[in-house]
């Protein structure tokens, strides 16, 4: 019976995060994306969400950000956090384990919370020469993170994340920007 609550609980959380309908032209856009030459390495560290497609546990999120880091084992430790409803509100902490799929190079992660047994791809669409800012998305586009080493981008760069991420026929209609701290 406790397996079976197990099974059922994760079903429903799952369907919340990730639902089903999605589009098959925007999905083969979004992995014919992914980044070729990804250096996991550079990618470790802290970054700042700068805007997101929200899934329901990050609504009404201010000062998110992850932190990534590479384990021993080759998988990673990654530390979300955020504000809730405001810059200083109460903060959650919602951990996850990732690690590479596929080869090594690209731009395509596997990443799951320690409760729930189903491991999700996380897409790595566009990353900065230098690190300095990446677009992360899931194969359906419903979920999306721009993310920069600083809580700040410059408006330029953002308009230019924005027009990729519109390449990849991305609905941006729920699209948030996230209060930062500066």
């Amino acid at each position: 019976m406790a397996l079976m609550f197990k099974i059922l609980t994760s079903y429903i959380f799952l369907s919340f995060i990730f639902p089903l309908e999605h589009s098959f032209a925007s999905s083969e856009k979004i992995w014919g994306s992914v980044v070729k030459d990804f250096d996991l390495k550079r990618y470790m560290g802290k970054w700042y969400v700068i805007a997101h497609k929200p899934t329901f546990m990050e609504k009404g999120a201010y000062a998110s950000t992850e932190t990534y880091i590479l384990r021993d084992d080759g998988r990673l430790d990654i530390d979300y956090r955020h504000h809730q409803d405001s810059l200083s509100g109460r903060e959650r902490k919602i951990p996850q384990i990732g690690e590479v799929a596929g080869s090594p190079k690209d731009g395509h992660l596997k990443v799951k919370f320690p409760y729930v047994p189903v491991k999700f791809d996380y897409l790595i669409t566009e990353v900065a020469p230098d690190y300095s800012h990446v677009v992360v998305t899931v194969p359906n586009g419903e979920y999306l993170w721009v993310m920069a080493r600083t809580p700040v981008i410059d408006s330029k760069v953002y308009e230019g994340i924005i027009a990729g991420i519109k390449k990849l026929d991305i609905d941006l209609s729920n699209l948030r920007k996230v209060p930062q701290v500066e």
